[in-house]
Protein backbone atom coordinates (compact mmCIF):
# COMPACT_ATOMS: atom_id res chain seq x y z
CA UNK A 1 0.00 0.00 0.00
CA UNK A 2 1.78 3.27 -1.32
CA UNK A 3 0.97 6.62 -2.12
CA UNK A 4 -1.41 9.83 -1.26
CA UNK A 5 -4.01 9.41 1.01
CA UNK A 6 -6.28 8.47 -1.54
CA UNK A 7 -4.34 5.82 -2.84
CA UNK A 8 -3.82 3.95 0.32
CA UNK A 9 -7.51 4.47 1.05
CA UNK A 10 -8.16 2.99 -2.35
CA UNK A 11 -5.84 0.18 -1.25
CA UNK A 12 -6.85 -0.83 2.44
CA UNK A 13 -10.73 -1.05 0.18
CA UNK A 14 -8.90 -3.60 -1.79
CA UNK A 15 -7.75 -5.79 1.47
CA UNK A 16 -11.41 -5.68 2.90
CA UNK A 17 -12.82 -6.74 -0.24
CA UNK A 18 -10.32 -9.38 -0.84
CA UNK A 19 -10.97 -10.49 2.87
CA UNK A 20 -14.56 -11.22 2.23
CA UNK A 21 -15.09 -10.22 5.92
CA UNK A 22 -18.28 -8.24 5.78
CA UNK A 23 -17.18 -4.68 5.29
CA UNK A 24 -18.40 -4.61 2.13
CA UNK A 25 -21.18 -2.35 3.22
CA UNK A 26 -18.97 0.32 4.93
CA UNK A 27 -19.41 3.67 3.28
CA UNK A 28 -16.64 6.36 2.88
CA UNK A 29 -16.66 9.95 4.57
CA UNK A 30 -14.60 12.41 3.68
CA UNK A 31 -13.90 15.20 6.45
CA UNK A 32 -10.89 17.67 5.11
CA UNK A 33 -7.58 15.45 4.57
CA UNK A 34 -8.65 12.63 6.05
CA UNK A 35 -11.41 9.74 6.30
CA UNK A 36 -12.38 6.86 8.03
CA UNK A 37 -14.76 3.84 7.45
CA UNK A 38 -17.53 3.99 9.80
CA UNK A 39 -16.81 0.87 12.33
CA UNK A 40 -13.31 0.99 11.84
CA UNK A 41 -11.08 3.79 13.46
CA UNK A 42 -11.56 3.64 17.14
CA UNK A 43 -11.17 6.63 19.45
CA UNK A 44 -8.39 5.67 21.97
CA UNK A 45 -7.45 7.56 25.01
CA UNK A 46 -4.18 9.90 24.18
CA UNK A 47 -2.05 8.22 27.51
CA UNK A 48 1.45 9.36 25.72
CA UNK A 49 3.32 12.22 27.57
CA UNK A 50 2.42 16.02 26.30
CA UNK A 51 5.63 16.42 25.31
CA UNK A 52 5.14 14.02 22.34
CA UNK A 53 2.62 16.20 21.08
CA UNK A 54 5.32 18.99 21.63
CA UNK A 55 8.13 18.03 19.49
CA UNK A 56 8.55 18.87 16.03
CA UNK A 57 10.15 16.97 12.77
CA UNK A 58 11.48 17.56 9.68
CA UNK A 59 9.74 15.29 7.42
CA UNK A 60 12.31 15.88 4.33
CA UNK A 61 15.07 14.62 6.07
CA UNK A 62 13.29 11.74 7.80
CA UNK A 63 13.98 8.33 5.90
CA UNK A 64 10.18 6.28 5.05
CA UNK A 65 8.78 3.64 7.20
CA UNK A 66 7.39 0.14 6.02
CA UNK A 67 4.79 -1.07 8.50
CA UNK A 68 4.90 -4.58 8.80
CA UNK A 69 2.39 -6.11 11.00
CA UNK A 70 3.00 -10.04 11.80
CA UNK A 71 -0.74 -11.97 12.97
CA UNK A 72 -1.45 -15.10 14.03
CA UNK A 73 -5.42 -16.40 13.46
CA UNK A 74 -6.42 -12.69 13.86
CA UNK A 75 -9.79 -11.84 13.40
CA UNK A 76 -10.57 -9.75 10.70
CA UNK A 77 -11.84 -6.77 12.24
CA UNK A 78 -8.81 -6.52 14.50
CA UNK A 79 -6.17 -6.84 11.66
CA UNK A 80 -8.12 -4.38 9.37
CA UNK A 81 -8.56 -1.83 12.21
CA UNK A 82 -5.01 -2.50 12.70
CA UNK A 83 -3.86 -1.45 9.08
CA UNK A 84 -6.47 1.42 9.34
CA UNK A 85 -5.11 3.02 12.30
CA UNK A 86 -2.01 2.97 10.86
CA UNK A 87 -2.93 4.38 6.88
CA UNK A 88 -4.73 7.11 9.34
CA UNK A 89 -1.82 7.93 12.30
CA UNK A 90 1.08 8.08 9.41
CA UNK A 91 2.00 10.92 7.50
CA UNK A 92 1.89 10.20 3.68
CA UNK A 93 5.40 11.21 2.65
CA UNK A 94 6.55 8.82 5.71
CA UNK A 95 4.69 5.92 5.22
CA UNK A 96 6.34 3.78 2.60
CA UNK A 97 4.29 0.38 2.39
CA UNK A 98 1.88 -1.71 5.12
CA UNK A 99 3.27 -5.49 5.17
CA UNK A 100 1.06 -8.02 6.28
CA UNK A 101 2.77 -11.45 7.80
CA UNK A 102 0.61 -14.52 8.51
CA UNK A 103 2.62 -16.45 11.34
CA UNK A 104 1.18 -19.84 9.90
CA UNK A 105 -2.28 -19.10 10.81
CA UNK A 106 -4.49 -22.17 10.48
CA UNK A 107 -7.35 -20.78 10.08
CA UNK A 108 -9.01 -19.96 6.55
CA UNK A 109 -8.82 -18.17 4.51
CA UNK A 110 -5.35 -17.33 5.68
CA UNK A 111 -2.93 -20.44 5.85
CA UNK A 112 1.43 5.11 14.02
CA UNK A 113 3.92 5.96 14.47
CA UNK A 114 6.12 6.76 12.04
CA UNK A 115 7.37 10.05 13.27
CA UNK A 116 9.19 9.19 16.27
CA UNK A 117 10.53 5.40 14.96
CA UNK A 118 12.19 7.99 11.45
CA UNK A 119 14.00 10.17 14.02
CA UNK A 120 15.49 8.00 15.70
CA UNK A 121 16.53 6.09 12.95
CA UNK A 122 17.56 8.99 11.50
CA UNK A 123 19.87 9.39 14.58
CA UNK A 124 21.34 6.16 14.34
CA UNK A 125 20.23 4.20 11.54
CA UNK A 126 21.46 0.43 13.59
CA UNK A 127 18.70 1.46 15.80
CA UNK A 128 16.10 -0.88 16.14
CA UNK A 129 12.91 0.74 17.46
CA UNK A 130 10.54 0.01 19.93
CA UNK A 131 7.01 1.98 20.90
CA UNK A 132 5.53 2.01 24.14
CA UNK A 133 2.72 -0.88 23.65
CA UNK A 134 -0.36 -0.56 24.84
CA UNK A 135 -2.16 -3.25 26.08
CA UNK A 136 -5.51 -4.77 25.16
CA UNK A 137 -6.94 -7.89 27.04
CA UNK A 138 -6.56 -11.23 24.58
CA UNK A 139 -9.74 -12.55 25.88
CA UNK A 140 -11.98 -9.64 25.72
CA UNK A 141 -10.41 -6.57 23.35
CA UNK A 142 -10.72 -4.35 26.37
CA UNK A 143 -7.94 -1.45 26.41
CA UNK A 144 -5.98 -1.41 28.83
CA UNK A 145 -3.83 1.49 27.48
CA UNK A 146 -0.18 1.49 29.27
CA UNK A 147 1.64 2.64 31.84
CA UNK A 148 1.73 6.46 30.74
CA UNK A 149 5.46 6.19 30.86
CA UNK A 150 8.50 4.64 28.78
CA UNK A 151 9.21 0.83 30.77
CA UNK A 152 12.29 -0.99 29.26
CA UNK A 153 11.74 -4.73 27.58
CA UNK A 154 13.29 -7.86 28.18
CA UNK A 155 13.26 -11.50 28.37
CA UNK A 156 13.66 -13.40 31.64
CA UNK A 157 15.77 -17.21 31.17
CA UNK A 158 12.91 -18.64 30.28
CA UNK A 159 12.96 -16.33 26.91
CA UNK A 160 9.50 -15.13 27.97
CA UNK A 161 9.39 -11.27 26.72
CA UNK A 162 8.21 -8.61 29.83
CA UNK A 163 8.38 -5.23 31.03
CA UNK A 164 10.29 -3.25 33.48
CA UNK A 165 10.79 0.00 34.82
CA UNK A 166 13.32 1.90 33.76
CA UNK A 167 16.33 1.23 35.16
CA UNK A 168 18.14 4.45 36.67
CA UNK A 169 21.19 4.24 34.68
CA UNK A 170 19.16 4.63 31.30
CA UNK A 171 16.92 7.58 32.94
CA UNK A 172 20.39 9.35 33.91
CA UNK A 173 21.06 9.01 30.34
CA UNK A 174 17.85 10.21 28.62
CA UNK A 175 17.77 13.72 27.50
CA UNK A 176 13.87 14.35 28.17
CA UNK A 177 11.08 12.12 29.50
CA UNK A 178 10.09 11.33 25.94
CA UNK A 179 13.83 10.26 24.62
CA UNK A 180 14.71 6.73 23.28
CA UNK A 181 15.64 4.03 25.83
CA UNK A 182 17.93 1.06 25.00
CA UNK A 183 16.54 -1.96 25.84
CA UNK A 184 16.43 -5.77 24.95
CA UNK A 185 15.08 -7.29 21.62
CA UNK A 186 2.35 -16.19 22.63
CA UNK A 187 1.61 -19.75 23.58
CA UNK A 188 0.82 -21.53 20.03
CA UNK A 189 2.21 -24.43 18.37
CA UNK A 190 5.96 -22.90 17.02
CA UNK A 191 6.53 -20.67 20.10
CA UNK A 192 8.48 -22.95 21.98
CA UNK A 193 10.40 -23.98 18.58
CA UNK A 194 11.21 -20.36 17.89
CA UNK A 195 12.63 -19.45 21.76
CA UNK A 196 15.16 -23.15 20.92
CA UNK A 197 16.04 -21.51 18.04
CA UNK A 198 16.60 -18.27 19.60
CA UNK A 199 18.87 -19.74 22.48
CA UNK A 200 21.31 -22.55 19.76
CA UNK A 201 21.84 -19.13 17.77
CA UNK A 202 22.44 -15.85 20.13
CA UNK A 203 22.78 -17.32 23.93
CA UNK A 204 26.00 -19.44 23.31
CA UNK A 205 27.05 -20.97 26.79
CA UNK A 206 24.00 -19.48 28.52
CA UNK A 207 21.39 -21.12 26.35
CA UNK A 208 21.79 -24.16 29.19
CA UNK A 209 20.32 -21.40 31.95
CA UNK A 210 16.78 -22.06 29.51
CA UNK A 211 17.22 -25.33 29.02
CA UNK A 212 17.62 -25.57 32.89
CA UNK A 213 14.29 -23.76 33.34
CA UNK A 214 12.65 -25.20 30.13
CA UNK A 215 13.70 -28.99 30.29
CA UNK A 216 10.82 -29.72 27.67
CA UNK A 217 12.46 -27.49 25.08
CA UNK A 218 15.45 -30.36 25.16
CA UNK A 219 13.29 -32.44 23.05
CA UNK A 220 11.85 -29.85 21.06
CA UNK A 221 12.43 -30.08 17.58
CA UNK A 222 13.75 -26.64 16.06
CA UNK A 223 15.38 -27.65 12.48
CA UNK A 224 18.37 -26.80 11.31
CA UNK A 225 20.32 -23.28 12.87
CA UNK A 226 23.27 -23.24 10.55
CA UNK A 227 22.54 -20.70 8.14
CA UNK A 228 21.67 -18.44 11.24
CA UNK A 229 24.66 -18.79 13.10
CA UNK A 230 26.53 -18.29 9.85
CA UNK A 231 24.43 -14.99 9.44
CA UNK A 232 25.68 -13.81 13.16
CA UNK A 233 29.54 -14.75 11.99
CA UNK A 234 29.24 -12.87 8.55
CA UNK A 235 27.68 -9.86 10.42
CA UNK A 236 29.90 -9.71 13.38
CA UNK A 237 27.64 -9.61 15.80
CA UNK A 238 28.87 -9.37 19.30
CA UNK A 239 28.18 -12.31 21.90
CA UNK A 240 26.17 -12.91 24.53
CA UNK A 241 28.16 -12.05 27.51
CA UNK A 242 28.13 -8.28 25.91
CA UNK A 243 24.73 -8.29 25.72
CA UNK A 244 24.36 -8.86 29.45
CA UNK A 245 27.03 -6.48 30.39
CA UNK A 246 25.70 -3.82 27.84
CA UNK A 247 22.05 -4.16 27.11
CA UNK A 248 20.74 -5.95 30.02
CA UNK A 249 22.88 -5.63 33.24
CA UNK A 250 20.22 -5.66 35.18
CA UNK A 251 19.44 -9.21 34.08
CA UNK A 252 20.83 -11.51 37.33
CA UNK A 253 22.26 -14.77 35.87
CA UNK A 254 22.04 -17.44 37.71
CA UNK A 255 25.16 -19.67 39.00
CA UNK A 256 23.31 -22.67 38.17
CA UNK A 257 25.80 -24.93 40.52
CA UNK A 258 26.02 -28.89 39.79
CA UNK A 259 23.75 -30.34 42.74
CA UNK A 260 22.35 -27.00 43.63
CA UNK A 261 19.48 -26.39 41.13
CA UNK A 262 16.44 -27.63 40.03
CA UNK A 263 13.18 -29.39 41.80
CA UNK A 264 13.76 -28.95 45.72
CA UNK A 265 12.39 -32.47 46.98
CA UNK A 266 11.49 -33.40 50.38
CA UNK A 267 13.38 -37.51 51.32
CA UNK A 268 10.79 -38.19 54.03
CA UNK A 269 7.77 -36.96 51.98
CA UNK A 270 8.43 -38.92 48.90
CA UNK A 271 7.85 -37.07 44.93
CA UNK A 272 7.02 -33.94 46.64
CA UNK A 273 8.69 -30.65 45.68
CA UNK A 274 8.81 -27.01 46.38
CA UNK A 275 6.23 -25.25 44.63
CA UNK A 276 5.44 -21.70 43.98
CA UNK A 277 2.55 -20.40 41.51
CA UNK A 278 1.07 -17.03 42.24
CA UNK A 279 -2.00 -15.95 40.87
CA UNK A 280 -0.65 -13.07 39.01
CA UNK A 281 3.09 -14.01 37.47
CA UNK A 282 3.34 -10.12 37.08
CA UNK A 283 3.08 -9.84 40.87
CA UNK A 284 4.99 -12.47 42.38
CA UNK A 285 5.87 -11.95 45.76
CA UNK A 286 3.82 -12.23 49.11
CA UNK A 287 2.07 -15.84 48.66
CA UNK A 288 3.46 -19.10 50.34
CA UNK A 289 5.54 -21.47 48.90
CA UNK A 290 3.80 -25.14 48.95
CA UNK A 291 5.04 -28.80 48.26
CA UNK A 292 3.20 -29.89 45.46
CA UNK A 293 3.75 -33.53 43.43
CA UNK A 294 7.26 -33.16 41.52
CA UNK A 295 6.82 -32.70 37.72
CA UNK A 296 10.32 -31.99 36.63
CA UNK A 297 9.09 -29.71 34.17
CA UNK A 298 10.76 -26.65 35.43
CA UNK A 299 8.81 -23.59 35.73
CA UNK A 300 6.91 -23.24 39.33
CA UNK A 301 9.50 -26.17 40.69
CA UNK A 302 12.43 -24.36 39.50
CA UNK A 303 14.93 -22.64 42.33
CA UNK A 304 18.19 -22.35 43.22
CA UNK A 305 20.28 -22.03 46.10
CA UNK A 306 23.21 -19.58 45.75
CA UNK A 307 26.23 -19.18 46.97
CA UNK A 308 24.69 -16.38 49.02
CA UNK A 309 22.58 -18.77 51.04
CA UNK A 310 19.05 -17.78 48.99
CA UNK A 311 16.45 -19.86 47.73
CA UNK A 312 15.86 -17.94 44.26
CA UNK A 313 12.89 -18.06 42.43
CA UNK A 314 14.41 -17.12 39.41
CA UNK A 315 12.24 -18.15 36.10
CA UNK A 316 10.57 -15.17 36.09
CA UNK A 317 11.47 -11.28 36.00
CA UNK A 318 11.89 -9.82 38.78
CA UNK A 319 13.44 -12.94 40.67
CA UNK A 320 11.97 -13.81 44.08
CA UNK A 321 13.50 -15.14 47.46
CA UNK A 322 12.02 -17.49 49.47
CA UNK A 323 11.98 -15.96 52.96
CA UNK A 324 10.53 -16.35 56.48
CA UNK A 325 9.06 -13.04 58.54
CA UNK A 326 10.33 -12.33 61.58
CA UNK A 327 7.48 -14.30 63.86
CA UNK A 328 6.57 -16.40 61.46
CA UNK A 329 6.90 -19.92 60.46
CA UNK A 330 5.72 -20.30 57.00
CA UNK A 331 7.88 -19.58 53.79
CA UNK A 332 6.72 -16.87 51.96
CA UNK A 333 8.18 -14.99 48.47
CA UNK A 334 9.74 -11.34 48.82
CA UNK A 335 12.14 -9.51 45.86
CA UNK A 336 15.78 -10.95 46.09
CA UNK A 337 17.83 -8.06 47.03
CA UNK A 338 21.52 -7.08 46.17
CA UNK A 339 22.79 -8.30 49.67
CA UNK A 340 21.05 -11.49 51.20
CA UNK A 341 18.58 -9.94 54.30
CA UNK A 342 18.76 -11.96 57.17
CA UNK A 343 15.01 -13.40 56.66
CA UNK A 344 16.18 -14.61 53.19
CA UNK A 345 18.95 -16.54 54.52
CA UNK A 346 19.34 -20.50 54.67
CA UNK A 347 22.41 -23.02 54.96
CA UNK A 348 21.83 -25.82 53.37
CA UNK A 349 23.72 -28.22 55.34
CA UNK A 350 25.69 -31.54 54.24
CA UNK A 351 23.32 -33.71 55.80
CA UNK A 352 20.82 -32.37 54.19
CA UNK A 353 18.57 -30.10 56.36
CA UNK A 354 17.88 -26.51 55.28
CA UNK A 355 18.97 -24.53 58.04
CA UNK A 356 16.90 -20.65 58.60
CA UNK A 357 19.58 -18.46 59.66
CA UNK A 358 17.51 -15.57 61.17
CA UNK A 359 15.36 -17.80 62.92
CA UNK A 360 17.44 -20.50 63.71
CA UNK A 361 14.93 -23.38 63.06
CA UNK A 362 15.16 -25.89 59.63
CA UNK A 363 12.18 -26.20 57.04
CA UNK A 364 10.05 -29.22 57.66
CA UNK A 365 7.20 -30.86 55.30
CA UNK A 366 4.13 -31.25 56.83
CA UNK A 367 0.24 -31.31 56.22
CA UNK A 368 -1.21 -28.56 56.34
CA UNK A 369 -4.51 -28.03 59.06
CA UNK A 370 -7.59 -29.68 57.71
CA UNK A 371 -6.10 -30.28 53.70
CA UNK A 372 -4.71 -33.02 52.32
CA UNK A 373 -1.83 -30.37 50.72
CA UNK A 374 1.64 -30.23 52.00
CA UNK A 375 3.58 -26.97 53.06
CA UNK A 376 7.03 -26.62 54.17
CA UNK A 377 7.43 -24.69 57.42
CA UNK A 378 9.64 -23.72 60.36
CA UNK A 379 10.57 -26.03 63.03
CA UNK A 380 12.72 -26.91 65.75
CA UNK A 381 15.65 -28.58 64.26
CA UNK A 382 15.85 -32.70 64.35
CA UNK A 383 16.84 -35.80 62.36
CA UNK A 384 13.58 -36.32 61.10
CA UNK A 385 13.74 -37.73 57.21
CA UNK A 386 11.30 -34.34 56.38
CA UNK A 387 13.40 -32.16 57.56
CA UNK A 388 16.20 -33.13 54.73
CA UNK A 389 15.99 -31.62 51.11
CA UNK A 390 17.74 -32.47 47.94
CA UNK A 391 17.85 -30.91 44.40
CA UNK A 392 16.79 -33.33 41.70
CA UNK A 393 16.96 -33.16 37.97
CA UNK A 394 16.83 -36.33 36.66
CA UNK A 395 14.11 -35.84 34.25
CA UNK A 396 16.30 -33.32 32.90
CA UNK A 397 18.81 -35.67 32.39
CA UNK A 398 17.02 -38.30 31.03
CA UNK A 399 16.04 -35.29 28.48
CA UNK A 400 19.43 -35.14 27.52
CA UNK A 401 19.96 -38.99 27.09
CA UNK A 402 17.00 -39.12 24.51
CA UNK A 403 18.09 -35.80 22.26
CA UNK A 404 21.87 -36.82 22.54
CA UNK A 405 20.56 -40.16 20.62
CA UNK A 406 18.82 -38.15 18.13
CA UNK A 407 19.80 -38.64 14.41
CA UNK A 408 20.19 -35.21 13.46
CA UNK A 409 20.73 -35.61 10.67
CA UNK A 410 17.94 -36.70 9.01
CA UNK A 411 15.75 -34.27 11.67
CA UNK A 412 17.79 -31.24 9.86
CA UNK A 413 16.82 -32.34 6.60
CA UNK A 414 13.23 -33.01 7.61
CA UNK A 415 12.59 -29.73 8.92
CA UNK A 416 15.34 -27.53 7.29
CA UNK A 417 12.49 -25.37 6.23
CA UNK A 418 9.57 -25.72 8.90
CA UNK A 419 10.64 -22.98 11.36
CA UNK A 420 10.97 -19.09 10.80
CA UNK A 421 11.91 -16.59 13.77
Amino acid sequence: MKGSWKGKSEAASLLALSLGVGFLTLKWRKSGRSGCWEGLLLAVVQQSSLLCKEKKYNYDQLPTTSVIITFYNEAWSTLLRTVYSVLETSPDTLLEEVILVDDYSDRDPWNKRSRPFSDRIHEKELAVVCPVIDVIDWNTFEYLGNAGEPQIGGFDWRLVFTWHVVPERERIRMRSPIDVIRQAPYSRNKALANSVRAAEVWMDEFKELYYHRNPQARLEPFGDVTERRQLRAKLQCKDFKWFLNTVYPELHVPEDRPGFFGMLQNKGLKDYCFDYNPPNEHQITGHQVILYHCHGMGQNQFFEYTSQNEIRYNTHQPEGCVAVEAGMDVLIMHLCEGATPEDQKFILQEDGSLFHVQSKKCVQAERKELSDSFVPLLRDCTNSDRQKWFFKEHMIQSMSYVRAKWDEKQFHSENKDSFEY
